[in-house]
């Protein structure tokens, strides 16, 4: 899996805390079925010197790019 986006961290989920009381279609997901990529600012970026800050005027806009590629390697390779 390749991650391109315009933001400066990610970070990662794994579904520690998932129980086998919820889930799609009445399925059960047990601890450790989910994993999650969330894309964003640096933790702490406004009171870091040297990070971009997350800070916006109301009237500004914000746009967040993010793109997951999934590819297949041969095997042996």
């Amino acid at each position: 899996m390749d991650v391109f986006t315009n933001m400066d961290a990610v970070v990662v989920y794994f579904g520690n805390h998932l129980n086998t009381n919820s889930g799609k279609n009445k399925r059960g997901y047990n601890k450790n079925d989910g994993i999650c990529f969330e894309t964003q600012y640096v933790a702490n970026a406004v009171n870091v010197e040297g990070f971009r800050k997350p800070l916006f005027d109301k009237n500004q806009h914000f746009i967040n790019r993010t793109e997951f590629r999934f590819s297949k390697q041969k095997e042996g390779k």
